[in-house]
């Protein structure tokens, strides 16, 4: 029985934390997390928890020097102890998986900065997962920008510039388990998936970009439908979380932050 004849026949799919399947789980984002970065939050989403902070510098990258504008980069890892057996500490953000994540933040948040408008300034992430159990880049996502959303707008203050912040960016992740299609799957539930979506959405739900594979057979074009729509809808949760965090200062020059700690 597939999530759609589930629905119409009246039967309640509950997952194994008790969620409904088009059920995000809770997310909660706290703002100024660290007392040093000019953006930085803790993001927790279910069991997954991680630390994203934004950092400005003038150092630009070669090719983005004499331009007049900006750039947005970011950096993946998991701290040792982030999964249930150690992963050795020299290998955290060196390996294919965290490159590949590093790659996929720096472009979902480029895509929502004017870069013209920032002005010759290197915005550098920071991401690291504290415990993982499914979900974390969409969860690195989501924090990445309110980090960067509280580091560009301080920036943006202290050299009277326009907002450079075209709309708000989320991750989200939708997955095929057992035959149903689920949003937000834990670690339980994603090593179980037969297709796995991530999606990065826009407040406006323009998409960004999408990753959506098969471990299995070939899935229908109907299928990845349902799965936006999924997404969508679930979107509201991490665009909520972000919204409801509040908002800070910045850092000032010398590394005060002001108002939340």
């Amino acid at each position: 029985m597939g999530l759609a004849d589930a629905e119409d026949s009246g039967v309640a799919i509950v997952r194994p934390d008790n969620r409904l399947p088009h059920q995000h789980r809770p997310m909660v984002i706290q703002r100024g997390f660290l007392a040093h970065a000019e953006g930085s939050v803790f993001v927790t989403q279910g069991h997954t928890r991680v630390i994203c902070a934004a950092s400005i510098s003038g150092a630009l990258p070669e090719f983005r020097r004499g331009t007049g504008g900006g750039w947005v980069t970011a950096e993946y890892a998991m701290l040792p102890r982030a999964t249930m057996t150690r992963s050795p500490r020299s290998a955290a953000s060196s390996n294919k998986r965290s490159v590949e994540i590093s790659r996929f933040l720096g472009r979902c948040l480029r895509a929502v900065v004017d870069l013209s408008v920032l002005g010759p300034w290197l915005i550098q992430i920071d991401c690291d997962v504290v415990d993982a159990d499914g979900g974390t880049r969409c969860a690195a996502l989501t924090g990445s920008f309110t980090a960067m959303q509280d580091a560009v707008r301080a920036l943006a203050r202290r050299e009277n510039r326009a907002d450079p912040l075209r709309e708000a960016v989320v991750g989200i992740s939708v997955a095929s388990v057992d035959g149903r299609l689920v949003v937000d799957p834990s670690y339980d539930e994603d090593h179980r998936a037969s297709i796995d979506l991530t999606v990065a959405l826009t407040a406006s739900r323009r998409i960004v970009e999408i990753h959506a594979a098969s471990e299995a057979e070939p899935y229908a074009r109907e299928t990845l439908d349902q799965m936006l729509d999924l997404a969508s809808e679930a979107a509201e949760t991490p665009f909520a979380a972000q919204r409801g965090c509040g908002e800070t200062g910045g850092s000032d020059d010398s590394g005060h932050r002001h108002g939340q700690r």
